[in-house]
């Protein structure tokens, strides 16, 4: 072969020219097939062709020798990939890089071949050969490929400069030819090769120079036109730095060409002097690295003859430059650099030099100082495009040694830093780039302490991952490093690097990560969601991004359990709201592929009911306001906000310029670590992160570079300099910053400029500081330039007014020119709107300074005299209040407007009645109908029809509203805003035809209203399934560029139904994208995702489509298989259920979710049904169903006609479950009739045999049992309601409908609790005798409830409990009696039968049930601790033991005040509970030990008598051996008795009652007790404490003496269960109504420990400082003095009360909202809060009698606004028989009311009242079951004139016939009797309306208030 081939190669040499044409031809295809030919001494033998004396063979050669160097395949590939290339290099692949290893070597021979022949042909001036060289270098240099750039380009530029070329033109056209292949610009290859293409130029400038004396703009003039420049003088202006380093010691080795540098300076116009000087920088480096010692010296000599100046000064001058500089070049000329910096050292004044040379490390610490600047510098040579390609790879190249020189000790301080710089390298893919990355990355993870790369692991792992492939070597002992050596030190934060996935290259790493992971067992649901999150909030993007994508794959793989977490829970786990809130959060992120993967990811979780996602557990206290930019707080303040942005800068630049800030403020405010220094407090107070963010900055040399400000317009706004938010807040805050007086204020704001002008958010951040100190100091007409400027911004008008040009104008202003307005075309509606919530927030800032202002000053007397607080009022004052607030409302604040209205409504009273048309808008863009109700009751006048159509299109009554459109359809003057709302209303009542042809009639009378209305028939189209018109109206030009949502969801219908699956998923991707925009302010923790969640539901519309798509493809990809295609469908079906079930229950939030899924399925069904004729069928009937469901929740929302109109839908389906639907609505219209009709006649028509008990034999499925037995239950309810058959009918009925369905638990309550009301009517002593059988089965359907589902566990449970307990005690009481008739034996002998028979239930119950299910009534069976009757405690005890040994923790702390009682019965059998011998063992027994020990020493805490005036002492000093008991180590785990490891959440799904854990969260142990104790100033002297847990944790607890904290208890068990039940109401729910609750441990009678709640304040301590700052406080000694007498007559107390009280008691509370919560939305959201909590617990309170509300008893929340009530010992009206007894119902004073706004107890409060009493109403049966257990509880005192327990005989127990009156009464006010005059209860029950309308008069009459004793405060 190697013959052949030889013998092959001799045709190269024929000198026939027609053969070695030939041969050239064939060398592609040599080289591609003949391995031999990729020798490296193949191209040897051809390149003589480069000389051919044929022009024909070199023309031919010029095309094919590039195959000589590149293998053709390759570059086929490479080439194809150019033709797309979009940037200015291809991306290598390892292939890539090996092909290109074995071609470099080639590529340089023939280069050096090839330039050979340039200068021959040069030298002989043969044309043809230059011609035919050229087309060579320029079909070589057109591969794309960056290493042929600069040689190929070298060669031409050769042909441009060298004055014997001939062609000239061609070699200019053939550099842009190169170009244009490599997808640039001739300049944009200068730029990449600048410094080799200068070194060139200097060559050929002094070539030319030398042979014909040109000069330099001769010479030069030719190559900068070719390279892009216009003229050599822009060429010199732009980088004459790059030209004299080179020139320099070219003139010193050439004499003769010193001219060269005179007409350089010629063409810049400086002298030659001063252009050395300028440039010495940048060759004083060159020449030190790059020539010889003797050209060195010569050069410096030169230079120092020519400038007159020493090179030391010259050094001087420019040190910063030149270590930048040489450290650019370290990697290449180490040793010389090194050399370098040491004789720079020598010259530094600031550096003391070592007598010896400088070591290594000694070199480190000189640079420290300097190596952030370093750092820049490398930076900016990596980011700038400008900069040569020659030069980022030095900086490359160069930067892992520097990092290796500088050392752990200095590179890990400035890591983050370093870090910035790396990641800003990884996007430069240039040549070897990616190598250098790689040496860098390895350098620094080497370089940085250990302990420090933990929290940096994430981000090393995600930057390293794609090289992988690449490195695999390199990246391997990289992550080697981290995981396997340092597994120690790192491991903690393994758990980061989950996205790891498995790779042959890393199984070690992959292997070592997983085994941390999955230290303690696989990671649950809950713990990979929470990682995740984690990481999708993490600071880097790419970070984020695998979070997001890995919680994408999550949410589809796992979809089943994340919907489960959330559905119908007692009890959202807080990762749910958190994963939520970063979802939101990075909406608003400034990466779009972070934006739109969670829009994605939003879309995938759901539209979520927002009742579910709580903002209160996410909320922060407020920061302080420092009162200036001068105090220390400020500079805390200010340097956590910029090491925070400092962390999460992405851009290097910018990251200098926070450290810059940093830098100054902490020189300015003096801030340092120092021991001895004074602001060293200061420096402590920082996070441990901030400190080192900082640390290095205290010896930083950042220099602040800002150039002068360019005088601008007045008013900004409008003029070029004010066209964006950016611009025009940087300019219009640098003019304002102009005002600024104060010499250290111009400085700390100065040392910020830079930063102000790279980052929005630090501009934002300072702006309202800047405004303050120049209102503080700024003359008159500088002030009134501000609120002109300010209120031209909120100014919605088109123009921007002008002051008039005779005004006196600030001195930083210029007149406008034209006709005194600015226009502002070029502002968008958008930028305007950002502008004004700008304004907006600097407004909001002032009022808040004031009120702080006032509160720090609130002592002093001349405080209202203090100049700085009336400039600033002054100048607010002119700012009106209303004019803001409806400035807001255009701009879509809708919380501040409803401020500011409040504000001006506040100082104008008068003015209400006209402003309640904008309070209604507002509040109905708030999505707030309670308060349209309020205003609506507030109203004056009949409502206008446009406030109708407001109130009743907020509250979702939109067949109301239609009405009102009707009525306003024959004004002649309608609007558009008056179509469009026509028509919405009939899309929403969904009725889209009759939308439609409205709709199109408006269009053909007002063409005008096209564009409106197209959305509108869009939609109706596709509501109607109308596709093909939809589809030509889409296609109209008109409605191309629509962004509305009805045309978008019909173009994404378009795609879906064509199949176009493609197209479809970049639909959404666009829909998506646009509604993320929407999303960018909305978070959890302002509580605005309510506010935005319509987006959030076309998200999850949008996620539907999509996945409907995903299940058609699917399916029609494997339609041969009908069984598994049914299973994706029913999946697809369950998930939908599953998500349904999650969002809001009202029909506005479902409807359109409904009506989507109808025409998706719809679509799906014709897409299939020729394939899948089953599943199709199986579609059509999922169809039905969701009519069905919009009708049931129609029905629910009380819309009767819309439930109707739906069902009229379903009805063509034929579902079976329809007619039970249908029954419910007639009966909820009041329609009885209709409804049994409608039952009876479905249950013949679809379950024959109806009246035979056991119908389920007729019924095959499931579901249809479900139906059956639904239908006989509502059969037997609506019986039972209208008492239409006997009891005894009744009873079948019920049983039938048990029978029907026996799984079903809701059909055995009914059944149980019908026997119970037959039960109750019964006279008491038939209760007993026939009443026994009815009471057992009781027991028994009770029982059956349980195992089949614990949604009604509270109605079951306790009342299972309470028949049991109490027949037995009946019994028991029975047997005492000795006077035993016949009848009496004989009703004794059938209750011990019934007995036995319930107590066997009772036993086969508790062998069946979880055990859980028995401790929701742990508290009522210890009550019963003390039974009478021997077999009943027997089994009491049973089940008590049992719950101890399952939950000893739980059951033990509610057991100990038992224990630990008084009574000595009652301890008696406690003990005999705790010595069962079950539940003795050597653990428990320890346990029991230890919790009665530690039970024992915190009662001695909280009774330890403590001196008058303490206020801290310590627990030793109290209880020595309390720390050591809990140090001891031996001691046994005891639980932290804290709420959230306490209340037991129950199952969602009945499915899974067993194996469910009632107590997900993780439990923390007691491990200590912090020894500082506070005592508070209370009587008692309560003590609060700290608890250490075992997870490292506090929790702080306050122990109680003498106090009876068991009522506490069981009032929080009670709050406790409605709160369920609140939260189970959607209605309740959607307004987050609920009681702030708290855990309460009794320790016996008289003392316990109480959970402390942070951040609470008594009422009466807000208004008593309230008062003092208004200066209106009144002292006890002046109340007493105002205060009535008991005996004083009532109209005495009145007068007294209006004429003294009140006037020294205004309302004030509201402003405590406003200080407390300074943010609008903050503070709407407090208030809201306030008023509902307040509602629920008065309607709570009230109930269970709840007295004693005196302002030390109520306190309120500062993070959330929320009403706290504590102190609960006054219960079931006791408050009646104080001395002074209490008259009203609970408290709601003047103040309490003012704080609701004007409209007081009206719209929120009044509705969150009736709500409240609705659910209690309507769950009457389950909260007087939990009640009922009271009659026996030990732990109540229930007699007025409490007796000590220990002084009555308690040998059994009693019932208490004052606590069955008690609970009577409160029976009666659950149903709503109230109390008359008299104390008599009315006979007729009111509506929950009426009643909460009589409690609100009751509460607020001043013949009440007046009558209340004086420490109750009914004034305040």
């Amino acid at each position: 072969m190697e013959n052949q081939v030889l013998r092959f190669l001799q045709l190269l040499h024929s000198p026939d020219e027609n053969v070695r044409l030939l041969m050239v031809k064939t060398l592609k295809q040599l080289f591609t097939h003949i391995s031999s030919f990729h020798q490296p001494e193949m191209p040897q033998c051809w390149l003589h062709f480069l000389r051919d004396p044929s022009m024909s063979v070199r023309t031919s050669f010029a095309f094919y020798a590039k195959y000589l160097v590149f293998n053709p395949k390759w570059m086929e590939e490479k080439q194809s990939e150019s033709e797309t290339l979009l940037d200015e290099h291809i991306p290598l692949s390892q292939k890539d890089k090996r092909q290109l290893t074995q071609s470099i070597p080639l590529l340089s021979y023939c280069i050096e071949e090839m330039t050979k022949v340039v200068y021959e042909s040069l030298a002989t001036g043969d044309r043809g050969l230059q011609h035919t060289i050229i087309f060579t270098v320029r079909s070589l240099g057109s591969v794309p490929l960056d290493c042929v750039l600069l040689p190929t380009l070298a060669n031409l530029l050769v042909f441009i400069a060298h004055p014997s070329s001939l062609v000239l033109p061609v070699a200019k056209l053939s550099v842009g030819e190169i170009a244009e292949a490599h997808n640039v610009r001739p300049y944009d290859i200068y730029i990449r090769f600048k410094k080799e293409i200068c070194g060139l130029i200097v060559n050929f400038v002094v070539l030319n120079h030398h042979i014909g004396g040109l000069s330099f703009g001769t010479s030069v003039q030719r190559i900068v036109r070719a390279l892009g420049f216009t003229s050599f003088r822009e060429f010199l202006q732009k980088d004459s730095h790059h030209i004299i380093p080179y020139l320099v010691p070219a003139i010193v080795k050439n004499p003769g060409t010193s001219q060269l540098l005179n007409d350089i300076g010629r063409t810049l116009m400086v002298d030659t002097k001063t252009l050395i000087e300028e440039t010495f920088q940048h060759v004083y480096p060159h020449i030190y690295l790059y020539e010889n010692e003797e050209t060195l010296s010569t050069c410096i000599k030169y230079m120092e003859d020519f400038t007159g100046v020493r090179v030391k000064d010259l050094k001087k001058r420019s040190f910063k430059v030149i270590h930048n500089e040489l450290l650019l070049h370290y990697e290449c000329q180490k040793e010389r650099v090194l050399d370098a910096l040491r004789d720079l050292a020598k010259d530094d004044p600031d550096y003391a030099v070592p007598d010896h040379r400088m070591s290594l490390e000694q070199i480190a610490d000189y640079l420290q100082p300097r190596f952030l600047g370093v750092l820049v510098f490398f930076d900016s040579k990596l980011v700038t495009k400008k900069v040569a390609e020659s030069v980022k790879k030095k900086a490359l190249s160069s930067l892992p040694e520097i990092i290796r020189l500088m050392g752990p000790k200095h590179i890990t301080p400035v890591r983050f830093k370093v870090l910035a710089t790396l990641r800003t390298a990884l996007k430069l893919n240039y040549s070897n780039f990616p190598d250098l990355n790689v040496a860098a990355w390895d350098a620094f993870v080497h370089s940085v302490e250990v302990i420090h790369l933990g929290p940096l692991l994430s981000t090393i792992f995600v930057s390293l991952l794609p090289l992988l492939d690449d490195f695999t070597v390199e990246i391997g002992r990289i992550f080697s490093f981290l995981i396997i050596e340092n597994n120690e030190a790192l491991q903690h934060f393994f758990k980061e690097l989950y996205f790891v996935e498995p790779n042959e290259a890393i199984v070690d790493i992959y292997k070592e990560i997983q085994a941390v992971i999955n230290e303690n067992g696989p990671p649950t649901f809950m713990d990979r969601l929470a990682i995740i999150t984690s990481s999708i909030k993490h600071d880097n993007v790419d970070v984020g991004l695998y979070g997001l994508q890995h919680l994408s794959y999550l949410l589809r793989t796992e979809k089943e359990l994340f919907q489960a977490c959330i559905g119908d829970k007692d009890h959202v786990d807080p990762i749910i709201r958190e994963v939520m809130d970063a979802l939101l959060m990075g909406c608003r992120d400034e990466d779009e592929n972070i934006r739109l993967a969670c829009a994605d990811c939003i879309g995938a979780v759901g539209a979520v009911d927002p009742g579910h996602l709580s903002w209160r557990e996410l909320q922060s206290e407020k920061e302080a306001l420092p009162l200036g930019a001068d105090v220390d707080e400020f500079a805390v303040l200010a340097l956590n906000h910029l090491a925070r942005s400092f962390q999460q800068c992405r851009d290097t630049q910018t990251m200098d310029a926070f450290s810059l800030a940093m830098q100054e403020l902490l020189k300015l405010f003096k801030i340092s670590p120092d021991e001895k220094s004074p602001r060293k407090r200061i420096w402590d107070s920082f996070p441990r992160d901030v400190q080192e963010i900082m640390a290095p900055l205290l010896s930083s040399y950042y220099k602040n570079s800002v150039g002068q400000n360019v005088q601008m317009p007045h008013p900004i706004i409008g003029s070029k300099y004010g066209l964006t938010l950016s611009d025009w807040a940087c300019n219009w805050t640098f003019m304002v910053l102009e005002s600024v007086t104060a010499p250290f204020i111009q400085a700390v704001f100065e040392a910020c400029t830079i930063s102000l002008k790279r980052d929005l958010q630090t501009l934002l951040f300072f702006m309202p500081y800047i405004l303050l100190h120049a209102v503080r100091s700024a003359s008159p007409v500088n002030l009134n330039c501000f609120l002109e400027e300010m209120m031209a911004v909120v100014d919605t008008s088109s123009h921007v007014p002008q002051s008039s040009p005779d005004d006196e104008r600030p001195s930083f202003a210029i007149p406008v020119s034209g006709n005194g307005t600015v226009s502002v075309e070029g502002l968008t509606v958008d930028t305007r709107t950002m502008c004004a919530k700008t304004v907006f927030t600097l407004i909001d800032f002032l009022w808040r300074f004031m009120r702080e202002w006032i509160s720090a000053h609130y002592l002093s007397s001349t405080q209202k005299d203090d100049p700085v607080y009336n400039t600033v009022k002054a100048f607010v004052s002119k700012l009106s209040a209303l004019k803001i607030a409806e400035s807001n409302f255009e701009c879509g604040e809708y919380t501040r407007a409803l401020m500011y209205l409040e504000m001006f409504i506040r100082e104008n009273p008068q003015q209400f009645q006209d402003q309640l048309w904008l309070f209604m808008k507002i509040y109905a863009r708030l999505n707030e109908p309670d308060a349209v109700h309020g205003i609506m009751a507030t109203r004056g006048q009949e409502p206008s029809l446009e406030e109708l159509i407001i109130a009743h299109e907020v509250t979702g009554q939109l067949q109301d509203a239609v009405a009102c459109y009707e009525r306003m359809a024959q004004d002649e003057r309608k609007g558009p805003d008056f179509y469009k709302g026509m028509v919405q209303c009939y899309l929403g009542l969904d009725q889209p035809i009759t939308a439609l042809r409205i709709a199109q009639g408006i269009v053909s009378e007002r063409p005008e209203m096209a564009a409106v209305m197209q959305e509108f028939e869009a939609e109706a189209f596709w509501r109607l399934q109308m596709f093909d018109d939809l589809g030509s109206l889409l296609s109209s030009p008109d409605i191309a560029e629509s962004k509305s949502w009805g045309v978008q969801t019909g173009r994404a219908l378009l795609h879906f139904q064509a199949g176009r699956s493609s197209l479809l998923y970049k639909h959404l991707r666009c829909v998506r994208k646009e509604l993320v925009e929407g999303l960018g302010m909305v978070s959890l923790e302002t509580g605005s995702y309510q506010e935005e969640f319509q987006n959030i539901i076309r998200l999850h519309i949008l996620h539907e489509i999509e996945r409907a798509e995903e299940t058609v493809q699917a399916m029609l990809m494997v339609a041969s298989n009908e069984q598994h295609c049914m299973s994706l469908a029913e999946q697809l079906m369950g998930e939908w259920e599953a998500r349904l079930m999650n969002v809001e229950q009202f029909s506005r939030t479902k409807e359109p979710i409904l009506s989507m899924q109808r025409t998706v399925l719809v679509l799906a069904k014709s897409l299939i049904e020729e394939k899948l004729p089953e599943v199709a069928k199986y579609l059509d009937k999922e169809v039905g169903k969701c009519w069905l469901q919009s009708a049931i929740t129609a029905r629910k929302d009380g819309l009767y006609q819309q439930a109707y109109t739906y069902m009229l839908n379903a009805e063509k389906f034929q579902l079976k479950e329809l007619f039970v639907e249908k029954a419910k609505l007639y009966w909820e219209k009041g329609e009885q009739d209709p409804a049994f009709f409608t039952l009876r006649r479905g249950l013949e028509e679809h379950f024959p045999n109806v009246e035979n008990p056991d119908c389920s034999s007729n019924i095959t499925r499931r579901d249809d049992t479900k139906i059956c037995a639904e239908a006989k239950l509502l059969l037997a309810t609506y019986n039972d309601e209208t008492v239409n058959v006997d009891m005894d009918v009744n009873i079948c009925n019920y049983k039938q409908a048990v029978d029907a369905c026996r799984q079903w638990e809701k059909s055995s309550v009914c059944l149980a609790q019908y026997y119970d009301r037959v039960l109750g009517v019964m006279a008491e002593e038939e209760r007993n005798s026939r009443g026994g059988e009815i009471q057992v089965n009781m027991v028994n359907f009770y029982g059956k409830s349980l195992r089949y589902g614990c949604s009604y566990i509270y109605q079951s449970m306790p009342r299972m409990l309470s028949i049991w307990l109490d027949f037995g005690t009946s019994l028991s009481e029975m047997e005492k009696d000795r006077d035993r008739t016949r009848e009496k034996l004989e009703i004794m002998t059938n209750m011990k039968k019934n007995l036995d028979k319930m107590t066997k239930i009772i036993d086969q119950l508790m062998e069946e049930l979880p055990p859980y299910m028995f401790l929701t009534a742990f508290s009522q069976l210890v009550s019963r601790l003390c039974h009478p009757h021997p077999d009943v405690f027997r089994h009491l005890k049973t089940i008590i033991v049992y719950m101890l040994l399952v939950y000893s923790q739980q059951s033990l702390w509610m057991l100990m005040p038992v224990y630990k009682s008084s009574s000595a019965f009652r301890v008696k059998r406690c003990e005999e509970v705790l010595n069962d011998p079950v539940f003795r063992n050597t653990m428990n027994m320890k346990l029991l030990s230890d919790f009665t020990r530690l039970t024992e020493k915190l009662i001695e805490l909280t009774e330890k008598p403590i001196g008058v005036d303490v206020r801290n002492i310590t627990v030793s000093t109290l209880v020595s051996s309390l720390p050591r008991l809990l140090k001891a180590p031996d001691f046994s785990d005891i639980m932290m008795p804290c709420q959230q490891f306490t209340i037991i959440q129950l199952p969602a799904d009945d499915n899974r009652l067993f194996g469910h854990n009632p107590f997900p969260v993780k439990q923390v142990y007691i491990k200590d007790i912090c020894d500082e104790l506070a005592v508070l100033p209370s009587l008692q002297k309560p003590r609060r404490i700290s608890f250490v847990g075992s997870d490292g944790n506090r929790y702080m607890m306050m122990c109680k003496a003498k106090d009876d904290l068991r009522k506490d208890f069981r009032f929080m068990e009670f709050n406790n269960v409605v709160n369920r039940y609140l939260r189970k109401d959607p209605e309740s729910r959607q307004r987050g109504l609920y009681i702030r609750t708290y855990h309460v441990v009794p320790l016996n009678e008289e003392c316990g420990i109480v959970e402390w709640v942070p951040k609470l304040v008594a009422y009466r301590n807000i208004l008593i400082r309230l008062y003092k700052e208004a200066g209106i406080y009144t002292n006890n000694k002046q109340l007493k003095d105002m205060s009535s007498n008991l005996a004083d007559s009532h109209s005495a107390k009145r007068e007294n009360f209006e004429r003294l009280l009140l006037p020294r008691h205004p309302p004030v509370f509201d402003e405590w909202f406003r200080f407390t919560f300074p943010e609008p939305y903050a503070w709407y959201r407090a208030r809201t809060s306030y008023i509902r909590t307040t509602a629920v617990m008065s309607m709570v309170g009230y109930m269970l009698g709840l007295g004693d509300r005196h302002g030390e008893n109520i306190l309120f929340d500062t993070v959330s606004g929320e009403t706290v009530h504590v102190d609960f010992n006054c219960i079931f009206n006791k408050g009646e028989s104080f001395a002074w007894p209490e008259r009203v119902p609970f408290r709601l004073t003047h103040n309490m009311v003012a704080a609701m706004g004007p409209l007081g107890v009206e719209g929120m409060f009044r509705r969150s009242c009736e709500i409240t009493l609705r659910v209690l109403r309507a769950q009457s049966e389950t909260l007087m079951s939990v009640l009922r257990p009271f009659v026996y509880d030990p732990m109540v005192t229930w007699r007025s004139t409490s007796t000590r327990p220990s002084a009555r005989k308690e040998s059994v127990e009693t019932t208490n016939e004052l606590a069955v009156k008690n609970l009577e009464d409160i029976e009666g006010r659950v149903q709503g009797m109230m109390r008359v005059k008299g104390n008599q209860c009315s006979s007729m029950a009111l509506s929950v309306e009426g009643q909460a309308n009589n409690l609100i008069l009751e509460a607020t009459d001043i013949d009440n208030l007046c009558e209340m004793y004086i420490g109750w405060g009914p004034f305040m």
